[in-house]
């Protein structure tokens, strides 16, 4: 499962590498997610999914801001950077893999520039237990997030956990999270 897919990158290279199993791409952004499409139709995979919403805390609506200087960095955490936005649908996580009959999800990327803390801290055990292993760029703002936090989380439940640094400055720290459930060989 790619959440935050933008165009496509690790999620072509998931449908590649995974050409048995099913590719769940979610992206909210009206224009990345477009051109997802497109590479994947230039790439002829079946075994994708696409979504074009955002993964929250809850199912709903809510604001995705928009720097037209940076793609990547569209967010619905509001900031300085942001010129415009859009309306997006959101679903929780939980209610997504309810929706869309998912038992297991063997691998989780999720890059969604700020709102993995409300995603992850807002999971219930019952689908943690379904997770075998989870990538995510994880985006502290200020000090409202803690890596530390969504460490013991996952701790809590389960998971090991290795934290790698990659920037820090006095905005943000930008780390990489990765988790393997422990209950999985």
């Amino acid at each position: 499962m790619d959440i935050g897919a933008h165009i496509g990158y690790f999620t072509i290279m998931a449908a590649k590498n995974a050409s048995l199993g099913r590719i769940y791409s979610i992206e909210p952004h009206k224009e990345s997610f477009e051109i997802l499409k497109k590479n994947l139709l230039l790439n002829n995979f079946t075994n994708v999914d696409t979504f074009n919403v955002a993964i929250t805390k809850s199912t709903g609506k809510t604001r995705l801001y928009i720097d037209k200087n940076n793609q990547i960095g569209n967010t619905i955490i509001k900031n300085n950077n942001s010129n415009e936005s859009e309306q997006v649908d959101t679903f929780s996580l939980r209610n997504f893999v309810k929706n869309s009959n998912i038992e297991q999800i063997d691998f989780l990327k999720v890059d969604c520039e700020g709102a993995e803390f409300e995603i992850f801290l807002n999971l219930e055990k019952e689908l943690l237990k379904k997770i075998k292993k989870i990538s995510a760029e994880i985006h502290e703002y200020g000090k409202n997030n803690s890596i530390m936090e969504l460490k013991e989380f996952f701790e809590k439940n389960g998971f090991s956990i290795k934290i790698s640094k990659i920037l820090e400055d006095p905005t943000l720290k930008l780390s990489m999270l990765y988790a393997k459930n422990k209950n999985f060989k």
